[in-house]
């Protein structure tokens, strides 16, 4: 017997694959910065020039962290 996959299933597993590495890859830089750390995103071809969610959550972050120093 053979697996049977809903449509879109492997472009929705590349999707998150990509996206996951995308993330170490921050997470490296971020925990990897001495003195520095310049962080860039493409908005695509959308109008609508929006951060990824986890940009967002980190622009968060550290706008707290800088009202309080």
């Amino acid at each position: 017997p053979g697996m049977f996959m809903e449509p879109g299933y492997a472009t929705r597993e590349a999707r998150i694959e990509y996206s996951s590495e995308r993330l170490r890859l921050l997470y490296v830089g971020i925990t990897r910065a001495r003195e520095s750390l310049i962080i860039t995103w493409n908005t695509g071809r959308r109008k609508e020039a929006r951060m990824a969610l986890p940009l967002e959550a980190l622009h968060a972050i550290l706008e707290e962290k800088n009202a309080a120093a």
